[in-house]
């Protein structure tokens, strides 16, 4: 329990029943809201005035028997046995002095051009109130500092920090955040967005924000994951022998040869049992808010050092690199004492995909704003117009910024702004656009990506898999204009219409973390030469596999040449190239040979069956034998990751392809000029209009590489409207 102070001002002395939400009675030192309260008739009135979050009520825990009047006339309430419950009582002596001190709010100075205001947190100790003080300085020209990295929590919960004798509001999660870093004895240095930037002038934010690459660039970042708790010291202590293990394992072998994994007795020897909770309470770090903003991409790829603060805890970044990439061996998966289930990797995700996305822009020093917006597609911003201003600092020297970011302007007008400027180089941000029903922003021309959704298929132009191989365009370069602001004027040809469609493609959202697929990636992973088969759940998968195939049942040849099944397969995985090695060296693999082997094994995963003899597969399995389960597994990989949120489809003339869950039957294809891949279209009520809502991109099989161009179609004018 925390000792609490008396406040001792012009000795009033106050006794108020308090009543603390849990949700509130958090941090150090103690702060709250007052719930209920009684006092003195006197100083009744001056008590209102006061503004009660900025009070800092400190006191001992008292017993459950009421300490004031209800109503002022002397005389003692029952105690209500169901309020005290869900309250605490506590004796406070209150400073009432001079009420104003807590009225007034701070009123911030305006900065100059290239200013930023730094945080000068007083020393002190808890609980002495938290002081602070700014000063202006150049961005050219600035001190050693810190800038912290944070979640800003839900604005309804407020407490307060003075500074200069005036009150400034700030979130529960950061006077928690200040309470730890504040030192006993030396000032601390620190930027923080919410306090030295004034979040009332919407213009110093779009100003102060064009200048978040250089704030965080020239400062050491610490990243607060909130506060401790009791299990605190168990996950890290887990974390750093994961650390050790994975330095341990980098080690010098005898024949000076780095080892690859610690050995399993090692690991066994060191790392608590499976069903030790430490597993779950890192898992549970793991899944911080944090991990999930928006903004901290920036943050923590310009930082010049990495330091994570959890409560009075302090871990560098690097140690959660090394215990995330210990987690990654295969050693450790084999290990029977890793609480892990197998789903490690899921587990450790946001981390790793955030580091992962670290390392990849500080190699290529930034990127594209097309490319930035695909990458961080999946962060979260309380603003939408975020998703495009916290990735700002991150665009590469090379390429100019697009905006100055403006928070007086809508989200129609930002995310159109920032479509319009890259649609002058190419239509690549077209296959950023998702169908109807995806769309938060109704209001958007349907040219214009949403990227205030997060749910949404990897843009094909963006695959790992297959990115470099398409050019549905052929040789036709870029054409495009704008007429009315809200219309892209596009030069292309009609070339097909949507005949049959089947169900989409998206992972069970009660078990957002684990899909289907990525269950049966890991128990491909754990497959030995043997065909091990670990006995996992992929009826939701195998369905719609199924599904997909009762729709090309009614397809007897493919207008490519090729056979219908081996284009049903490549069409699943968007053309990607299949690699293995074989044993005998005259031997190929055949996509549609992968395909029926990647399904072969889910439905024996389904039935809870081991793999049968491989001589009763009417294909040569035999001879293949470790090579087509790498190649199964690149299936499986390339097909999770083109059609994910997606649908297949057979078009009026035969043809294949995935396109967008917003596709239906009578959708018409077109190929635009310099547009790399087709695009579903609608057709405006009239249909003798030009005028056609976007749907989005599709892969069309046999389509992909400028053979639309080569039937001589006549060229017509395409607006989107």
């Amino acid at each position: 329990m925390p000792m609490f102070p008396k406040l001792e001002i012009d000795d009033n002395r106050l006794v108020i029943l308090l009543s603390v939400a849990n949700e509130v009675n958090r941090g150090d030192p103690f702060c709250c809201n007052i719930e209920l309260g009684t006092i003195k008739q006197e100083v009744l009135s001056s008590v209102q005035r006061c503004t009660s979050r900025a009070l800092r009520f400190t006191g001992t825990q008292q017993s459950l028997e009421p300490k004031a009047s209800s109503h002022d006339c002397g005389e003692q309430p029952e105690p209500d046995l169901n309020l005290y419950e869900v309250t605490t009582s506590f004796e406070v002596n209150l400073n009432l002095l001079t009420a104003s001190r807590y009225t007034e709010r701070y009123s911030y100075t305006p900065l100059s051009a290239r200013q930023i205001r730094l945080l000068h947190l007083a020393p002190g100790k808890n609980p002495d109130p938290l002081k602070i003080s700014f000063t202006a300085s150049s961005i050219d020209n600035l001190p050693d500092y810190q800038a912290l990295s944070y979640t800003w929590d839900s604005p309804a919960v407020k407490h307060y920090v003075l500074c200069d004798a005036k009150i400034i509001s700030v979130t529960c999660n950061l006077m928690s955040a200040l309470c730890q870093l504040r030192h006993e004895s030396k000032e601390q240095v620190l930027w923080t967005d919410a306090l030295c930037i004034d979040q009332n002038d919407a213009a110093e934010r779009g100003s102060q924000v064009a200048l978040m690459r250089q704030i965080y660039k020239d400062a050491r970042v610490v990243i607060w994951l909130g506060e401790d708790d009791s299990h605190t010291w168990e996950a890290l202590e887990l974390l750093q022998q994961l650390a050790g293990l994975e330095v341990y394992s980098q080690r010098p072998a005898p024949n000076e040869q780095a080892s690859s994994n610690p050995d399993t007795f090692t690991m066994n020897s060191i790392l608590p049992f499976a069903k030790h909770p430490s597993w779950k309470y890192l898992e549970e770090i793991f899944w911080k808010p944090w991990f999930f903003r928006a903004w901290i991409i920036q943050e923590t790829v310009l930082a010049k050092t990495l330091t994570i603060r959890i409560g009075k805890f302090t871990v560098p970044w690097k140690h959660f690199e090394l215990a995330t990439k210990l987690l990654g061996k295969s050693v450790a998966r084999q290990s029977h004492k890793i609480y892990i289930g197998d789903e490690w990797s899921i587990v450790t995700s946001p981390f790793t995909n955030l580091n992962d996305l670290r390392v990849s822009l500080l190699q290529s020093q930034g990127g594209s704003l097309e490319k930035l917006l695909v990458l961080t597609n999946a962060s979260c911003a309380t603003l939408p117009v975020d998703k495009v201003y916290a990735i700002q600092g991150l665009v590469s020297e090379r390429d100019a910024p697009i905006l100055m970011p403006d928070y007086s302007a809508t989200v129609e007008q930002v995310f159109t702004t920032v479509a319009q400027s890259l649609l002058h180089s190419s239509l690549d941000v077209l296959s950023q656009v998702v169908g109807p029903y995806l769309r938060r922003q109704t209001s958007l021309p349907t040219w214009v990506p949403d990227w205030s959704t997060s749910f949404r298929a990897k843009p094909f132009l963006h695959l790992e898999s297959s990115k470099s191989l398409f050019r549905a365009c052929g040789n036709t370069t870029h054409r495009a204009s704008f007429s009315s602001g809200d219309k892209l004027v596009a030069k292309g040809i009609l070339i097909d219409k949507i005949k049959m469609v089947g169900l989409p493609f998206v992972p069970n959202k009660k078990a957002t973390r684990v899909t289907p697929l990525q269950r049966a990636y890991r128990a491909f992973d754990r497959m030995s030469s043997g065909m091990e088969l670990l006995r996992i759940q992929m009826t939701l998968f195998l369905c719609h596999l199924h599904g997909w195939e009762d729709v090309v049942q009614s397809l007897s040849s493919y207008p490519t040449g090729e056979s219908v099944n081996n284009a049903f397969a490549r069409t699943l995985i968007a053309g990607a190239s299949i690699v293995a090695e074989f044993r005998n060296p005259t031997a190929r693999v055949v996509v549609e040979d992968a395909y029926n082997y990647f399904k072969y094994l889910l439905t024996q995963s389904i039935s809870n069956m081991q793999p049968a003899n491989m001589g009763d597969v009417n294909i040569k399995w035999q001879e293949w034998d470790d090579a087509v389960v790498s190649a199964s597994k690149q299936y499986m990989s390339f097909l999770e990751e083109a059609a994910w949120g997606r649908v297949f489809f057979i078009t009026e003339r035969g043809y294949m392809g995935l396109g967008p869950m917003s596709a239906f039957a009578g959708d018409e294809v077109a190929v635009l000029c310099g547009g790399k891949t087709p695009y579903i279209l609608s057709r405006d009520a009239n249909q003798k209009s030009s005028n056609f809502r976007l749907i989005g991109e599709v892969y069309i099989h046999g389509l992909m590489k400028g053979e639309a161009f080569q039937e001589n179609k006549e060229l017509r004018e395409i607006v989107l409207i």
